[in-house]
């Protein structure tokens, strides 16, 4: 961490930011490069968490940044907040979708792409993405709370 920010509110809230990225890093990883398990599973309890983070924790950080005059650190959060508004959009598109299947019932199931992230609803996963082209499908369920 550079020394401008040693023994400020700021550098803490550096540190805490520091240690919820590499927390999340590897899941996020993970769903980049397509490695999370054949069926994903998703909680309302992780979407409060995400939610927390964005509109609380990074807004937050980056107004006690402003106000010790750290311009460039509160840029970083806002940064921070817009990159975890981009993973909560993409967990309630996949929520959305399992909860819509899990109301149809029967043999119906929630699929993501892992070449462009659509979400197919069937039975079974298409032969071809129609978004993408990929033939590859990952499950993704629901954890019940």
């Amino acid at each position: 961490m550079d020394d401008r920010y040693s023994g400020t509110k700021t550098g803490k809230n550096i540190e805490i930011a520091q240690a919820r990225v590499r927390e999340s890093k590897a899941v996020k990883a993970m769903m980049i490069n397509r490695e999370l398990p054949e069926k994903v599973a998703f909680t309302s309890e992780g979407m409060s968490w995400e939610s927390w983070e964005l509109y609380k924790m990074y807004e937050a950080f980056a107004e006690t940044a402003r106000e010790e005059g750290f311009e460039d650190a509160a840029n970083d959060f806002e940064l921070e907040a817009a990159l975890e508004d981009f993973w909560e959009q993409r967990y309630r598109e996949r929520l959305k979708a399992v909860r819509e299947v899990q109301n149809i019932g029967g043999d119906m199931k929630a699929w993501e792409c892992e070449g462009c992230a659509h979400i197919h609803k069937a039975e079974t996963p298409p032969e071809k993405c129609p978004g993408c082209g990929s033939k590859k499908y990952q499950q993704i369920c629901i954890l019940p709370d």
